[in-house]
Order: C-alpha cells, then sequence, then structure tokens
C-alpha cells in the first residue's frame, strides 16, 4: 500500500514538471511567502523562497521592484565659477585650469578640485536711476558650502574673487585670492571658515561679510586697504594674521543688531600700516595670543565694550595711543575696570595687567578715588565713594579744585556708570566743567548741589535726575557758548532743577540732548536758554516747566521730531514755555494739519 502511494505521487510530481510555467499563474495576492529553506531536497541543494498559497499550494518567484536612483534640485538659483554655468554642465562639473569644479545638489557643495579660476562671471542690473556691473571668478545665489581639495586659486583680473548671496561656509584644503579689485571674499551672508587655509592679497577689502567666522583654520590676508569688513567676527583655535593700510578690523560702523567680535583661542596679528588697526562696536578676548599694531593713530578704537577675561595674552600698539574706547574709556579685565592711560602700548600677559592701563576711579577736587582710596575732604564736608556700588556719597562738600583733562578742570570726574546722593548743601567752583560722567550718571537724596562751571555745569552719557535741589549757573565763561546739562539722553523724574544763563552768553542751552529728553516729574526752571532735542521731549505726569531762553529762539527746540505733553503732540511757538503740573499754560500749540479743507488736531 504505502508503494502504491509513493509511486501515485511520484508519477504526479513528473507531470506536474512537464507542464507550463503559465499553468502556474494565478491571483497571489492571498499568499504568503514560505521559510528560506525547504525540507526533502538533498545535503548541499538550495532553494530560493516561493509564495506559497494559504491552502499550502505553490506559487512563483517573488518579484524585486527596481530603484532608481534619487534626482535632486540644486539648491541655488544661480552658480557660476571660471566663467560657466555649473548648473547648466554636464555632471555640474566645468574645468578649471588643470582641476575641476563640481557641484553636487544633493549636499549643497560645490568642490574645487585643484583649480585655477581666471574666467568671470558678470553681473548685471540695471534700474531706473542706478546700474550695477561686476565680475567674479566663482559667482553664487544662495547658500552654499565651498570644499576645497589640493591647492586652489583665483588670480586676479576681476572685481570680487567669490561673491556669495546668502551664507558660505569654506572647508577643505587651501584657496589663494590675489588682486581682486573690490573683496577677495565677499558675502553678504554670514562666512564661516572651517578646517582649512585662505589666504587673500592685493584687494581693496580682505573679507567682507554679514559676519565671520574662522575655526581651525589658517587665514592670511595682507597688502589690502581693509583687512575684514564685518557685522562681527569670532575666531577659535585659529591662525589669523592681516596687514592692511588702513583697518586690519572694521566694524565700528555697523552698530544696530551688531554682533560680538570674539577671539576665543589661536594667534592673531591685525596690523595697520597707515591707520587705526580695529574699529570695533565692541571686542571680547578669552584666549590665545592677540597682536593688535596701529601706526600713526590707535590700536583699538571701539565704540563699545573692551572685554578681556581668562588668561590670553594681549599686545595693543598705538602712535595716538594703545586703546580708544570712544563711548566710555573703559575696559574691563577679568572682571575689573580700567581706563586706558593713552601711552601706546598696553600689556596683558596671561590674564594679568602689566602696562598701559590703570583702574577706573572717580575724581573729586582733583583727588582720586577707588576701592583703596575711597573718600576725600572737600571744604567741611566729606566725598566717599563706594566702588561695588558705583555710588559717591556727598555730605556738605566745597569743590574747588578740578580733575585736569586736555587743559580743562572738571569736579566731579567718573569713568564708568556714577551714582551721586546729596546730603547737606554741595558746592562746586571755579571750574571748567562741574560734573563730567563717562557712562550713566544717576543724582538722588535729600540735599543740593549748587554748581558754578564755565563751560558745562552736568555732562554725562545718560543722566537721570530722581532727587534733590540741583542749581547750575553759568559763572565766567570763556566762550559764546554754556550748556547747563549736556547729555545723548535727559530723564528728570523728579527733584527741582534751576539753570541760570547770563546774557552775555550768545547761544546757550538749559538742556541739551542728542536723543530724547523725558521729564516725568519735579520742577524745572530755566533762564536765558533752551531745551534742546534732535530727538524729541516727552513730557507725562505732572511736572511744572518753566523756560524762557533768549530772543528769537524757541524756549523748547525739536529740531527732527516732537514735543509730547500727556500724548497729546505740540509745536513751540515763542521764546516762553509754562507747564503747571502736566498742563500746558503757554508757549505751545497743538500740532494741527488740513485735508480737504478740515482741520485735524489732537482731538480729531
Amino acid at each position: 500500500m504505502r508503494r502504491r502511494i509513493f509511486a501515485t505521487l511520484l508519477s504526479l510530481c513528473l507531470v506536474l514538471s512537464l507542464l507550463p510555467t503559465a499553468a502556474f499563474a494565478q491571483d497571489t495576492s492571498n499568499y504568503v511567502t514560505q521559510g528560506d529553506s525547504i525540507t526533502g531536497l538533498a545535503d548541499g541543494e538550495q532553494a530560493f523562497p516561493e509564495m506559497v498559497a494559504e491552502s499550502g499550494e505553490s506559487g512563483g518567484e517573488e518579484q524585486q521592484p527596481e530603484l532608481e536612483d534619487p534626482v535632486f534640485e540644486p539648491q541655488v538659483e544661480q552658480l557660476w565659477v571660471n566663467g560657466e554655468n555649473i548648473l547648466e554642465a554636464t555632471d555640474y562639473t566645468v574645468q578649471c585650469g588643470s582641476g575641476t569644479a563640481a557641484y553636487d545638489p544633493a549636499d549643497n557643495t560645490l568642490t574645487l578640485d585643484n583649480t585655477e579660476i581666471t574666467e568671470t562671471y558678470t553681473y548685471e542690473e540695471y534700474g531706473e536711476y542706478y546700474s550695477i556691473k561686476f565680475t567674479s571668478g566663482v559667482y553664487v545665489e544662495g547658500d552654499l558650502t565651498i570644499v576645497l581639495e589640493g591647492d586652489n586659486a583665483i588670480p586676479g583680473n576681476m572685481d570680487y574673487g567669490i561673491y556669495t548671496v546668502g551664507d558660505a561656509e569654506i572647508q577643505g584644503d587651501s584657496l589663494l585670492v590675489t588682486g581682486a579689485a573690490a573683496d577677495g571674499l565677499y558675502c553678504r551672508g554670514s562666512l564661516e571658515i572651517t578646517d582649512c587655509s585662505v589666504e587673500v592679497s592685493g584687494s581693496s577689502v580682505g573679507i567682507y561679510g554679514k559676519s565671520l567666522a574662522v575655526s581651525d583654520s589658517s587665514v592670511t590676508i595682507a597688502d589690502v586697504d581693509t583687512g575684514i569688513s564685518t557685522g562681527g567676527v569670532n575666531i577659535q583655535n585659529s591662525i589669523v594674521h592681516v596687514t592692511a593700510t588702513g583697518f586690519a578690523l572694521d566694524n565700528g560702523q555697523v552698530i544696530a543688531d551688531s554682533l560680538e567680535n570674539s577671539v576665543e583661542s589661536g594667534d592673531v596679528t591685525l596690523i595697520s600700516t597707515e591707520g587705526t588697526a580695529v574699529f570695533a562696536n565692541n571686542l571680547t578676548i578669552t584666549g590665545g595670543t592677540v597682536t593688535i599694531e596701529g601706526h600713526w593713530y590707535y590700536g583699538i578704537m571701539s565704540i563699545g565694550p573692551i572685554v578681556i577675561s581668562g588668561t590670553p595674552t594681549v599686545t595693543v600698539f598705538g602712535e595716538m595711543g594703545g586703546i580708544w574706547d570712544i563711548t566710555s574709556s573703559l575696559i574691563a579685565v577679568n572682571g575689573v575696570s580700567y581706563v586706558s592711560e593713552q601711552t601706546k602700548e598696553c600689556k596683558i600677559e596671561d590674564g594679568e595687567v602689566v602696562s598701559g592701563l590703570r583702574r577706573s576711579m572717580v575724581f573729586v577736587n582733583g583727588v582720586g578715588l577707588n576701592d583703596i582710596d575711597t573718600n576725600v575732604i572737600c571744604g567741611g564736608g566729606t566725598a566717599v565713594y563706594d566702588p561695588a556700588a558705583k555710588t559717591l556719597t556727598l555730605t556738605n562738600v566745597a569743590i574747588t579744585e578740578g580733575y585736569i583733562e586736555h587743559g580743562k578742570t572738571t569736579g566731579i570726574y567718573a569713568e564708568d556708570d556714577l551714582t551721586i546722593i546729596l546730603n547737606g548743601t554741595n558746592t562746586i567752583r571755579d571750574v571748567d566743567y562741574g560734573i563730567q560722567c563717562n557712562g550713566d550718571l544717576t543724582i538722588q537724596g535729600d540735599g543740593s548741589l549748587d554748581i558754578r562751571a564755565r563751560y558745562v555745569g552736568l555732562g554725562a552719557y545718560i543722566t537721570c535726575i530722581q532727587s534733590g535741589t540741583i542749581d547750575i549757573e553759568a559763572a565766567d565763561p570763556m566762550t559764546d557758548y554754556f550748556s547747563g546739562i549736556s547729555c545723548e539722553s535727559i530723564t528728570i523724574a523728579g527733584g527741582t532743577i534751576n539753570v541760570s544763563i547770563g546774557d552775555d552768553i550768545a547761544y546757550c542751552n538749559g538742556l541739551s540732548a542728542n536723543y530724547v529728553i523725558t521729564i516725568t516729574g519735579g520742577n524745572l526752571t530755566i533762564t536765558g536758554g533752551n531745551m534742546e532735542s534732535f530727538d524729541g521731549v516727552t513730557i507725562t505726569g505732572t511736572p511744572t516747566i518753566s523756560v524762557t531762553s533768549k530772543e528769537g529762539y524757541r524756549g523748547i527746540d525739536c529740531w527732527y521730531d516732537y514735543i509730547e505733553v500727556n500724548d497729546l503732540l505740540y509745536s513751540c511757538t515763542g521764546n516762553e514755555v509754562k507747564i503747571e503740573s502736566g498742563v500746558v499754560t503757554s508757549g505751545l500749540r497743538e500740532n494741527c494739519v488740513w485735508v480737504d479743507g478740515e482741520k485735524l488736531n489732537n482731538q480729531n
């Protein structure tokens, strides 16, 4: 019986093997895959997985889908290299001397492989009132990463070596750009130079960008008018050597939304052979060795703060002085405020001041006060300085001597922010300037201060008077100009302020500010001078104000802006202005305009 069944199965297998393949064609949507091996095969034989129906009947072999290479679109709008549009070139590749430039749209990189780029792309744009036309060896519209393989060169006869509209990163081996008429490297966005060597020479500007970051690289810029012109630069673990006839680093003109200039580590040399080496909005050095040399002028001119921390070694040389911090004259070294002594060289070794800087001080009656010498006797009273709080307390002082700078004397001179607390009766006499503060000045207290000065009664970057009684008078004027309070901006929040200017001074200001004057309280009286602001006067609350300027001058003069009193806009009508407890009583009229014959003012 077993033999008969076996013979029947064997015959069935032979018959099936003779049937055509099409006999097995059927819908396999309900089939499942059998295992990778099939039992019953002789030793050493293999079988491919086959489709087996859920019933156990055999199906055909599984069909594998064919995979196609992905297609990537270019991630830049335009890309020209060596005078050719690389986006239209075969395999996105163009010949550049004995090397090649190849663009990979998948990762948006341009690889320069031992290239010599001598041909240029000409950019042209024409508007109604302008035309722009320039040439560049590499021109990019969009963000791009440039990878350097071997030695690459872009030699002259063009306006820009590389011109990018967008952010750019350069990495890899080396790049040499020489003789570009405008900029060697120009980047409208942020430029990063990473792990490579870049040399630029013979250009008007070596590197221009919204910002520049250099890390693990070597950057050499020489024989240029300006070395680096950027909103901010960060240097990490790199060698950066710049020699220019003008600024080696220039971003002092980029103030709004400006970035930080910092050296974190590396060897940095910035030299100007005919001017100031660094003109910056700020400068932070936290490591490395930094050498800055300015010939004919300064080593560093800074609009904002200069901060040095950690253990860097910094040498600054300038024919007119090592460091000039334009706005505050302050340099912070590991948390301590210093001021430049205006010597030709400033030296810091391993984070310690060696020469050219001295501790920031407050001078009262010609005597310097700091954390060691904290008080001085002035007449029958005492001035006490708290350096930690930057507070000077005056108690019945009589100041008659002055700190001398540029041949002029100042009764109280501060090189940093200062708060003055008034106790008792205090006077300042026989000086050119009553109070001069290179930072922000705040005056408070229950006492009084009487200032007699020749040029300016009180000057600071920003002044805020909160309380106290302050009398300022022009005494023995040396010129035709006098200002009672002269600052970038002024705030009067309380107290009583009286400014009196004689008739023998031709031009004078009671209050003068480059920016806004804000009055929210107190009592202000100006006689013989006006209130002048280039950025508007704002009066809120219930202050009392009386201004009587000389004939022919407006009592309140806003050159480019407005007078606002408790949310209403006014114009000054003459040389006398009076406001009682926040209410305009004379000298101001509401602003109004005429539209289609209808008068519009603050009410309609």
